[in-house]
């Protein structure tokens, strides 16, 4: 046998199954010995080769998962302003590797940056190396005498962001009056905080103005495009809402965190400079009164709009009610006919009962039939308006005259003797409860 010839000559290395059967049909068939291997020197058999190298490079199929981990040379699309104001870099294509060496930043902290990234939450991120602002359609990063403004994740307003290039070009310019004696990155930081609060307003301002269209078109009548206005309307005034409150979040995260605010004072030389960090702290908290006044403006919005979809609702719930009685009076309406053609049906029959002769038959048979209708419908109709008065009391409970006032049994009123408080004076007896302790309603004792 093939496997005892290898045994027997000592190799040391295993033939596949597949090669063995392969030798023992070639053996079986021409009868002959197989071909050996000549026996090499004895000594340490040669280590395998090495597994083949993992790719580099993600696989043509990758679909784009995971590209911002495995990648570190993502190309940045961004502006740079100097210490002037001035533009020194438009638009430039800067490796996001050689960002995070430049400024001292890792490469996590530029990862909301990636304008490939939508952004969804707010931040405001401060580092040794600058501060990071990533709120709605800025995304920049303020160092001390630089600013580096990324391009946005689907920004369309050009008429914003120009605004917006603009006042920061005029607010970075040194001795400016509007600077009020702030360090660098304040009035970048300012600037930033009051593109996105004019975002903001314009946004309330859009969705205020679709709000009340749809509030007053409804006033006029209800139907299903304007119940679907309502929907969507509904649904982007939540988004707004959502993102408004992001912002403040972001911001009041900040004044929560005292080493943060340190941190983005990037040009304090001490780190007991306490005029810098009120200068911060009054800018923030400014910032975050308006914001909230946005927030405040459009809960309103939402609140009026949720009253509205109530109201709406009642109103259909009410039609339906209407149509679901109309259908009942029908019902009871057609039992009651049929009550009526009980007595024709009696009457119709071709049997004798010696009522055909009378004068009156006719007559008195009709309004028997008519008085069972009337009698049928008539009882119908009022149960059902008694099973549709709705009310919070169950039982037949009488209204009193004054739900706050205290109602005793006429048996128990001779046995009640008022006695007046000492400490209470004469204008504070008739106002009754509430008033405290030593306010309280005069005791009632027997006598």
């Amino acid at each position: 046998m093939r496997t005892r010839t290898l045994i027997s000559q000592g190799r040391h290395t295993l033939t596949p199954p597949l090669t063995t059967l392969r030798h023992l049909h070639t053996t079986s068939a021409s009868h002959e010995p197989p071909p050996t291997r000549p026996r090499t020197s004895a000594g340490p058999s040669a280590p395998p080769p090495p597994p083949a190298a993992a790719a580099s490079t993600p696989p043509p199929n990758f679909g784009g998962l995971g590209t911002t981990q495995l990648s570190p040379d993502i190309m940045l699309r961004c502006t740079i302003f100097d210490s002037t104001g001035s533009t020194t870099s438009t638009s430039g294509v800067f490796k996001k590797s050689r960002l995070c060496a430049e400024h001292g930043l890792e490469h996590r902290d530029l990862r909301k940056i990636d304008s490939r990234v939508p952004n969804l939450v707010p931040t405001i991120l401060a580092r040794r190396g600058g501060i990071l602002v990533n709120i709605l359609h800025i995304r920049a990063m303020v160092k001390k005498d630089k600013v580096l403004l990324f391009d946005s994740y689907g920004s369309t307003d050009s008429q914003l962001h120009s605004a917006f290039v603009y006042n920061l070009q005029h607010n970075l310019r040194p001795h400016h009056p509007s600077g009020n004696g702030l360090a660098y990155e304040f009035r970048a930081l300012e600037s930033i905080l009051v593109s996105v609060l004019d975002a903001l307003r314009i946004e309330l301002g859009v969705v205020r103005g679709w709000t009340s269209g749809v509030l007053e078109e409804l006033d006029d009548d209800v139907d299903r495009e304007k119940l679907r206005t309502l929907l969507q309307v509904s649904r982007k005034l939540n988004a707004f809402l959502s993102r408004a409150k992001a912002v403040k979040n972001a911001v009041v995260e900040v004044l929560e965190n005292d080493e943060d605010m340190q941190l983005m004072y990037l040009s304090s030389t001490a780190s007991g400079d306490s005029e810098g960090m009120d200068q911060l702290e009054l800018l923030l908290e400014s910032f975050d009164k308006q914001v909230e006044e946005v927030v405040a403006e459009t809960t309103q919005l939402h609140s009026d709009m949720s009253n509205t979809q109530e109201v709406v609702e009642l109103i259909l719930d009410n039609n339906r009610n209407k149509l679901l009685a109309l259908d009942l009076k029908t019902s009871i309406a057609t039992m009651g006919i049929s009550a009526g053609t009980l007595w024709a049906g009696l009457f119709g029959m071709n049997l004798k009962s010696h009522m055909e002769e009378l004068d009156w038959a006719f007559a008195g048979v009709s309004g028997v039939a008519f008085g069972a209708v009337l009698l049928t419908a008539g009882i119908g109709l009022r149960r059902l308006e008694r099973l549709r008065k709705v009310g919070l009391a169950q039982g037949p409970v009488k209204r009193r005259k004054d739900v706050w006032a205290t109602h005793w049994p006429e048996t128990q009123m001779a046995e009640v003797e008022v006695q007046p408080v000492p400490t209470a004076p004469p204008s504070a007896q008739p106002l009754g409860l509430g008033l405290g302790a030593k306010w309280e309603a005069p005791k009632r004792a027997k006598r």
